[in-house]
């Protein structure tokens, strides 16, 4: 039996691939960045090839995981977009009220100051 130079992840992999369906998206990114730097691992001879399947498994459920967590993200911003028009301070510019325009114009703080 060959001595590889880094240890096995593929557990670890796969499991944060299966919580990122369920529970926390952004678990389906490190599950999908750290399949590939190990199957670039694998292929540069440095990790055992015997658990490929069980990588490849785990970084498409991080893949799809990470696709479903931009979605909803993307869909809940639409849908508060819609019910609630232009956020103000947030999406845009938002005109002073006629009773706040003396408070317009440019602010110096204390260096200004004489």
């Amino acid at each position: 039996m060959k001595a590889y130079k880094y240890h096995d992840r593929s557990g670890l992999i796969l499991f944060l691939g299966i919580l990122s369906l369920f529970m926390c998206g952004p678990l389906g990114l490190a599950a999908w960045i750290m399949a590939g730097s190990d199957l670039r691992k694998i292929r540069k001879g440095f990790l055992s090839p015997e658990k490929i399947r069980i990588l490849k498994i785990g970084r498409a459920l991080g893949i799809i995981g990470t696709a479903i967590f931009v979605v909803v993200i993307v869909s809940g911003a639409a849908i508060l977009q819609n019910q609630f028009g232009e956020l103000p301070g947030v999406f845009g510019y938002t005109p002073l009220a006629a009773d706040q325009a003396a408070f317009a114009g440019e602010w110096l703080g204390r260096k200004g100051l004489s």
